[in-house]
């Protein structure tokens, strides 16, 4: 016989349970018990409390707005990263798309759903909204929704999700799609609901009548409102107010968020990192504490309104606390990745925040530490450069910490990013700048790198070649390609024939068969890479003649596709789906090149 769900079971069951209506399994249900519930689903399983919630409730889309929002037909063509674009025609907190247009902007926040996060946070896509989305509304079947709540504040969700219901709070200036509907009213009844929507009450009586992972606005409207008690009320909201607060410090302690200001590793006056990881760790660790406890508080306020004591306890487990803890290996290498930021010209040590991403670089503003010149960082090994990545990354240390605690500080770094047996703090660094930072890159800014590895290794391959640079999207020019082939691989050639001079001296003059191997060994290395960069300084010649312009506004996944061949082309980009996702580009080109030929590139 099959367990009491199973579909060969049933009938069976149902025999035994006519027979013997005290088995446990046969229910009673009264059909005006459905009609209390909006939809009348046929839930004879919920229980009388919940009954009574929907009968005295109120709807939610009757005392607020659930919205869904856009469908742009092509979100290749029209969302981006917020970190791929020029950032200077990006529209913050702006409160109507009128003054986006006449301030000359064109990106605006585009909400579009995201993974399991509370209170704030998944503030990473733009929508083109020039000329109050022009562009979109001229293509026949997009769909501009419930266009009058743009540019509002309220709180928005996942409609399809892979883990639990989450609601973010969002201010002044986005539109929104389908896919990250919204709840617009009052600042205060929208944070008391976005109090309600994260609690455990909403899981609970929302997944006993749907148990998918579904949330359409049309539905979430249904659910019923209890308002609580004055007094109630107030607690509530002053517990949402900071459990807001200590996730828009958590989510932009991320460079990843556009409110980043700078490193956690600089919070705290210190010259040892080791100290102010541990400082970082203390304070990470209360903020996660009382997020757990205010969230607990939230479940327990709206468990008392609901009258749901006998069925819910407040308790949230600490995987379903939605800010970081701290982590020394990751952020150990998002203070490498700031400084990398740095040394292109991204951030500063004389300013917090944003300094170059679009806009004429500026060298003035990076007094204390200065950028790259170029916005190129080599990275060989062993250095062949004097501002290689490696010398570079040492001397921002020294400057932002103290030459005192260089040494300390390197093995720090090299400890976290697991130094193995035999390797130098340096050697480790070098070898994780070599073969693991632009993996790590690409996952942070989930497969649109702003930073771009050129290398003349194999495609997809880290380890082992000649030469590599890194990129910096934004400070990219016509000469760039030029540039690299003539300060970088041309020099690097003119050295490595040095090299293969010396090693073939030595293998000539070694008077032991073991010194003969070993420089006949380190011949063949040099004169292989010689090769490897004859080929691609060719490569790189014909792309520099053609003086290739970028439009950055055309996003990362159709500009990285013109370098094919001489950027990195790893499994964790996957290059054929960036040619996928760049199809829009390359199909409007094609138009304009049969309509006006001399306007194509």
């Amino acid at each position: 016989m099959g367990y009491l769900g199973s579909a060969e079971s049933q009938p069976i069951k149902l025999l035994e349970a006519i027979a013997n209506p005290d088995c446990g399994y046969l229910y009673y249900a009264k059909a005006a018990d459905f009609a209390k519930i909006p939809g009348s689903p046929i839930a004879y399983w919920i229980s009388d409390c919940i009954k009574r919630i929907f009968l005295h409730g109120k709807q939610l889309g009757d005392i607020a707005s659930p919205r869904k929002g856009n469908s742009t037909t092509c979100n290749d063509r029209f969302l981006r990263f917020w970190s791929e674009v020029n950032f200077s025609t990006v529209a913050l907190q702006y409160k109507d798309s009128v003054s986006v247009n006449s301030d000359d902007k064109k990106w605006i926040p585009y909400n579009k759903g995201g993974g399991f996060r509370k209170w704030y946070g998944f503030n990473e896509f733009l929508i083109n909204w020039k000329n109050q989305g022009e562009e979109i509304k001229s293509i026949p079947h997009s769909v501009i929704a419930n266009e009058s709540y743009f540019m509002k504040p309220g709180w928005t969700w996942s409609t399809i999700t892979s883990s639990k219901f989450s609601i973010r709070k969002f201010g002044d200036g986005f539109v929104f799609d389908n896919g990250g509907c919204c709840i617009f009213s009052d600042a205060k009844l929208g944070n008391l609901l976005g109090g309600l929507l994260n609690s455990k009450v909403f899981s609970y009586i929302f997944g006993n009548l749907n148990p998918t992972l579904n949330f359409q606005s049309g539905e979430v409207a249904k659910f019923p409102v209890i308002v609580p008690e004055k007094e109630l009320e107030k607690l509530i909201l002053d517990a949402i107010s900071t459990s807001v607060t200590i996730s828009i410090e958590d989510w932009n302690k991320s460079e990843t968020s556009w409110g980043f200001t700078v490193s956690p590793f600089f919070t705290h006056k210190s010259n040892s990192l080791h100290d102010i990881f541990e400082n970082w760790h203390q304070q990470s660790e209360t903020a996660f504490a009382e997020l757990k406890r205010l969230e607990e508080e939230n479940n327990r306020y709206w468990i008392e309104a609901y009258g749901l004591q006998d069925e819910l306890s407040p308790e949230v487990p600490d995987e379903q606390i939605t800010i970081r803890r701290a982590d020394l290996a990751r952020d150990i290498r998002s203070l490498i990745s700031y400084a990398v930021g740095c040394m292109m010209g991204r951030y500063s040590l004389d300013t917090p925040g944003l300094i170059h991403a679009g806009q004429p670089f500026d060298p003035s503003r990076h007094h204390t530490f200065p950028a790259a010149d170029d916005g190129i960082l080599p990275i060989t090994d062993p250095a062949y450069f004097d501002d290689d990545i490696v010398s570079r990354f040492v001397e921002f240390l020294k400057i932002a910490y103290s030459p005192d605690t260089l040494t300390e500080n390197l093995d720090f770094i090299a400890t976290a990013l697991e130094l193995k047996p035999g390797q130098t703090a340096r050697e480790r660094i070098r070898s994780y700048f070599l073969t693991e930072f632009i993996s790590d890159h690409i996952k942070t800014y989930k497969k649109r790198p702003i930073y771009w590895l050129f290398t003349s290794g194999k495609p997809g391959s880290r380890r082992g070649a000649a030469f590599g640079a890194l990129v910096y999207l934004h400070r990219y020019t016509p000469a760039t390609v030029a540039r690299l082939r003539t300060d970088y691989v041309l020099e690097l050639q003119l050295k490595l024939d040095q090299e293969i001079q010396q090693s073939q001296q030595q293998q000539d003059t070694s008077t032991t068969t073991a010194a003969k191997k070993a420089a006949a060994k380190q011949l063949k290395t040099r004169q292989d890479q010689q090769t490897e960069l004859r080929d691609y300084q060719a490569k790189l010649q014909t792309v520099a003649d053609s003086r290739i312009e970028l439009d950055l506004d055309d996003g990362v996944a159709y500009n990285y596709t013109r370098f094919k061949g001489l950027v990195y082309e790893g499994s964790d980009l996957k290059m054929v789906d960036l040619e996928a996702k760049a199809q829009w580009k390359i199909e409007l080109l094609a138009q304009a090149q049969k309509l006006v030929p001399e306007i194509a590139e």
